[in-house]
């Protein structure tokens, strides 16, 4: 038996690319409502920034909600110890950054 559930990191792998997509297409909406239509009048540096930071929790939100739901779906394993089944939670995680990515 194998310790890697893969469906579970394929399925959280795609719960990240769709949760990226979800929140980047928000993220978007909200950085043009923020920017002046008229002429001569360029993005401020706070939004700027304001999407930089978005950018990067954006990735953290869908990673982790991915990481997340493979460590749930993985087979459970009844007479392991809890610390492996920590591990085996955060190695599937890990898992799904890495096909996600």
């Amino acid at each position: 038996m194998s310790g890697v559930s893969w469906a579970a990191v394929i399925a959280g792998a795609f719960v990240t690319a769709a949760l990226s997509v979800i929140l980047l297409a928000l993220g978007t909406g909200l950085g043009l409502s923020s920017i002046s239509p008229w002429s001569n009048v360029g993005a401020s540096a706070s939004a700027v920034v304001g999407g930089i930071v978005w950018l990067i929790a954006m990735q953290i939100i869908a990673s982790a909600m991915g990481g997340y739901l493979a460590g749930r779906l993985r087979t459970k394993w009844a007479t392991i110890h809890t610390h492996e089944v920590y591990f085996r939670d955060t190695a599937h995680g890990f898992l799904v950054w890495a096909v996600a990515w």
